[in-house]
């Protein structure tokens, strides 16, 4: 998976590049958008098919991924740095979803779907105004959420 990745986020921004440099490429970033839209519209349409076919789905799902990275390109985003910063964020309040469960004397996998999305937009709440107000405002908070 590690390997796929990499050649996608590596391998995709040069092969781009390379294409703009021969003018193969939008000015603007609101197409660049909109081919990511169009492209999730696409994967959508996949999977809200009667018969699924799993190479379709997935020849969309690249098509998403590619445009999506093309759109990270335009915005002078790395896209590996991007997701490696997704997966920590997602990784912490994951983490801090499961001490809220735990302190609650649950765990997680007894916890209806329901109430684990209701802790986690508490935990992306709190980690935005924590962000907002600054660090010094967390030591008021429980362990778990800051």
């Amino acid at each position: 998976m590690c390997l796929v990745l990499c050649l996608l986020l590596r391998e995709r921004p040069k092969l781009q590049k390379r294409c703009s440099k021969v003018g193969f490429d939008w000015e603007e970033i609101s197409p660049v958008f909109d081919k990511v839209l169009e492209e999730l519209e696409e994967v959508q349409a996949e999977i809200n098919r009667t018969s699924i076919e799993q190479n379709k789905v997935e020849e969309e799902i690249g098509d998403l991924l590619f445009a999506t990275v093309n759109l990270a390109r335009h915005l002078k985003c790395d896209p590996e740095d991007a997701l490696r910063k997704a997966n920590l964020k997602f990784e912490r309040r994951f983490r801090a979803v499961e001490q809220a469960v735990q302190q609650q004397g649950k765990q997680v996998n007894n916890v209806p779907l329901i109430e684990l999305d209701l802790l986690w937009d508490e935990v992306k709440k709190t980690r935005k105004l924590i962000e907002k107000c600054g660090k010094n405002f967390s030591h008021f908070l429980p362990h778990f959420l800051r």
